[in-house]
C-alpha cells in the first residue's frame, strides 16, 4: 500500500482511541508516568497519565507542575502512589538510567528510547513487562518494532518475540509469500494432498497478476473437496427454491437470486423474525397440544381427517375441556406431528406486536424487505407495520416468511462466497455485489474468527485458509517458512483489525478484491458502539482507500451522523467535476436506505491531511442526545 495511505491510515489509527478513553485502571506494582497538575490536602493530588487524570494519595509530598515515573503501591478508587525516581524526567536523562540500571538492563540510546516512549504514552506496565520490552529492543531495534512493543503494551497481550514477529510481518507480500509456498507444494510433489490449498492460494497470487500463467491455470484444479462444496451449494439452493437444479447456468442464477434477497440481518434478528414468523409450529406438549385444539380446530381440519376414529373423539374431548386422557391422544398424533406442524396458526397479538416493532426499530430493514415485495404486497406490509393484525399480519406473512426462508447462515454465505469464488462467477455480479461477496469471503473463509470457531465449536464446509495453513505445518514433514508467514500475516489481522474502548470501536482491515483493476481496498470504521457492542450506523465514519489505475490513489471519507452523510474525495487531481453528476443517484440510494445526503466534497491530500490534525476522528461525533437503539 503506497506510503500516503500508510501515513493517512497511522493517523487514524492514533486518533481513533486518543481521546475516546474513559478511565484508567492502575494495577497494584505498576509503573507510569505522570504530571502533577493539583496538589489537595493530606497528600491527594491530581496526575496526568496521558490523556487522562487520576487523583492518587501521594506517599511523600511532591512538587506540583513536575513529571515523575510513579509506583502504584495500592490500587482502588484512589490508589497510592510512590515516586520510584526524584528527578523529574524534564530536567535529566539521569532518571531513565536509574530506571534501567534497576532492570538490569545496559543503558543506551536505543534502550533509553524505547524506555522513555512508553513512559511518555503514560502506558501502566509491570517492572516485569518494561524489562522485557527493553530487553526485546536491545536486538535488532527500529522504528517499526517500538511500535510493535507499544501495542502490545496497550493491548495487555503477552510481550514475547513470536507477537513482535507477527506485528512486524509485512501484510503487502502476501501475494509473493503465497506464490513461494505454492512452487515449494509443487517441486515437493505435494500438490495432490494440499490441493484445496493450493487452489485458495492460487486465488491470492492471481488477484495481483496481470493474467493466468499456464502453471496456474494447470494447478487450480478442483478438489473432491471443491466439488463436495458444489453440490453442498446445489443442495442448500434446491432446499431453499424447492426446485431441482440440473445445469450449472441455472445454479449461477439461483445462487445470484438468492445473493439479492439477502437482508443482511444480524444473527439476533435473524432468530427474531424466525421465531416471529414460525409461531404455528406445536411442540408435543400437553399444555401446547390441547391449546392448539382448542383454539385452532378450524385450521387442523385437514389434519382432523386424517386421525383415526378414536383420535377424532379424544381431540373433540380436549375441545370441551377434558384432558384426562391426553397421554394417550399424545401417542396417536405422534405419526402426525408433521402435519399439524405444517398448520398456520394465527399467532398472539402480543407476537405480532413483537414482530412490527422489530420492523419499526430498523427502517434500513423495511426497505430491503419492501424493495423484494411487488407494489400492492408493499402497501400491505406498511399497513401490518403500523397497524398489526390478525387481518393485516395474513396479508404479509406467506410473504415474510419466503423472504426469511431464503436468509443465509453463516455458515451458509461462508459456502456461497467460496464457491463463488473459486467457480470465477463473481465477475457476473454487479460491482457493489462483487465487493460485498469478497468482503464476506475474506471475512468468513480467511480465518479471521478461526479460534473463535474452534471455542464455539462451530463446524463449517469451508475449511478457512489459517486452517489448511496450520494442517499443513503440523500434519506434513519438511519445513514450510512461506506457509508460517502466511499464519503470520493473518495473526496480524486478527490482532490489529478491531481497537476498542467502552464507547468507542474501531476496525480496519485490508480486503484482497478483484474489481476491473482495483486489487485491494483498505477500510477504517469508526465509531459509536451500540447496545449490541457494534458499530451504531447512525453515528459513525467510514473510510475507504483505494488504488484506482485512472485517478491513482484516492481515500472516500463518509461521515453518518444522525443518518445524514457528508462524503469527502480525496486525491491529488481535481474530481469536482466528476463528483456532481453522481450526487442525484447517490442521493437516491441513500434515501432507499434511509439515509441523507449532505455533502460531496473533494480535497487534496494536503488538505485532508491538515483537517485530519484539526479535528480527529473521535471528535466527529458528540455523545449528547445520541439515540441507542439497537
Amino acid at each position: 500500500m503506497p506510503s500516503v495511505f500508510n501515513q493517512l491510515q497511522s493517523k487514524v489509527h492514533t486518533q481513533s482511541m486518543s481521546k475516546s478513553e474513559h478511565g484508567l485502571s492502575l494495577k497494584e506494582g505498576q509503573l507510569i508516568q505522570g504530571k502533577i497538575v493539583k496538589l489537595h490536602p493530606e497528600q491527594l493530588a491530581t496526575i496526568q497519565m496521558g490523556g487522562k487524570q487520576v487523583t492518587a494519595k501521594m506517599e511523600a509530598p511532591a512538587e506540583r507542575d513536575q513529571s515523575f515515573i510513579f509506583e502504584v503501591t495500592s490500587s482502588g478508587d484512589v490508589p497510592k502512589l510512590r515516586i520510584v525516581q526524584e528527578q523529574p524526567l524534564h530536567e535529566s536523562s539521569k532518571a531513565l538510567e536509574g530506571l534501567l540500571k534497576q532492570l538490569g538492563v545496559p543503558s543506551n540510546k536505543d534502550t533509553q528510547a524505547i524506555l522513555q516512549r512508553i513512559l511518555r504514552e503514560s502506558i501502566p506496565v509491570q517492572p516485569s513487562q518494561l524489562s522485557e520490552a527493553v530487553q526485546l529492543m536491545s536486538v535488532a531495534p527500529s522504528g517499526e518494532k517500538s511500535d510493535a512493543i507499544v501495542t502490545i503494551l496497550k493491548n495487555g497481550w503477552p510481550l514475547t518475540n513470536t507477537l513482535v514477529d507477527t506485528l512486524l510481518t509485512d501484510s503487502g507480500q502476501t501475494e509473493k509469500v503465497a506464490d513461494g509456498l505454492i512452487k515449494q507444494l509443487v517441486s515437493q510433489g505435494e500438490i495432490k494432498s494440499n490441493q484445496s490449498l493450493i487452489n485458495r492460494l492460487n486465488q491470492l497470487v492471481a488477484m495481483h497478476a496481470s493474467e493466468q500463467t499456464p502453471e496456474m491455470t494447470a494447478l487450480n484444479q478442483k478438489s473432491t473437496d471443491d466439488i463436495q462444496l458444489l453440490k453442498g451449494l446445489q443442495q442448500m439452493i434446491e432446499q431453499k427454491s424447492g426446485a431441482p437444479v440440473q445445469d450449472g447456468t441455472r445454479l449461477v442464477e439461483e445462487t445470484k437470486q438468492l445473493l439479492r434477497q439477502q437482508l443482511g440481518l444480524t444473527e439476533k434478528q435473524q432468530l427474531s423474525l424466525e421465531r416471529f414468523l414460525n409461531s404455528s409450529e406445536q411442540p408435543l406438549k400437553k399444555a401446547d397440544v390441547v391449546n392448539f385444539f382448542r383454539t385452532a380446530t378450524q385450521q387442523s381440519t385437514r389434519v382432523f381427517e386424517t386421525l383415526p376414529a378414536e383420535g377424532k373423539q379424544l381431540i373433540n374431548q380436549l375441545a370441551q375441556g377434558n384432558d384426562q386422557r391426553f397421554e394417550q391422544l399424545q401417542a396417536i398424533l405422534k405419526p402426525f406431528q408433521q402435519q399439524i406442524n405444517a398448520q398456520e396458526v394465527a399467532p398472539s397479538n402480543r407476537q405480532m406486536q413483537q414482530l412490527a416493532q422489530l420492523l419499526q426499530q430498523d427502517s434500513v430493514l423495511m426497505q430491503k424487505i419492501s424493495h423484494q415485495l411487488s407494489a400492492t404486497r408493499q402497501t400491505a406490509f406498511e399497513q401490518f407495520v403500523a397497524t398489526p393484525s390478525q387481518a393485516t399480519f395474513a396479508q404479509v406473512q406467506p410473504d415474510l416468511s419466503a423472504i426469511s426462508a431464503a436468509q443465509l447462515s453463516q455458515h451458509e454465505q461462508s459456502l456461497v462466497s467460496h464457491v463463488m469464488k473459486n467457480m470465477q462467477w463473481v465477475d457476473q455480479l454487479a460491482v457493489k455485489d462483487q465487493f460485498l461477496l469478497q468482503l464476506k469471503d475474506t471475512l468468513l473463509n480467511t480465518g479471521l474468527d478461526y479460534e473463535f470457531q474452534l471455542m464455539q465449536k462451530h463446524q463449517s464446509e469451508v475449511q478457512p485458509l489459517k486452517q489448511l495453513l496450520l494442517d499443513l505445518l503440523t500434519t506434513q514433514s519438511g519445513k514450510f517458512p512461506q506457509a508460517e508467514e502466511l499464519v503470520q500475516i493473518i495473526s496480524k489481522q486478527q490482532l490489529t483489525m478491531v481497537n476498542q474502548n467502552e464507547h468507542f470501536i474501531h476496525y480496519s482491515m485490508e480486503v484482497p478484491v478483484h474489481l476491473e483493476n482495483q486489487e485491494e481496498v483498505r477500510l477504517d470504521f469508526y465509531g459509536q458502539k451500540n447496545q449490541d457492542e457494534a458499530i451504531d450506523p447512525n453515528y459513525c465514519r467510514i473510510a475507504f482507500y483505494l488504488q484506482l489505475s485512472g485517478l491513482g490513489d484516492t481515500v472516500i471519507d463518509m461521515t453518518v451522523q444522525n443518518r445524514h452523510v457528508q462524503l469527502t474525495v480525496v486525491n491529488d487531481h481535481d474530481l469536482t467535476g466528476l463528483l456532481a453528476p453522481l450526487k442525484t443517484s447517490l442521493k437516491e440510494g441513500l434515501q432507499a436506505l434511509d439515509y441523507q445526503l449532505g455533502s460531496v466534497r473533494y480535497k487534496p491530500y494536503q488538505h485532508y491531511e491538515k483537517t485530519m490534525e484539526k479535528q480527529p476522528l473521535n471528535a466527529t461525533f458528540e455523545q449528547k442526545g445520541w439515540d441507542f437503539k439497537a
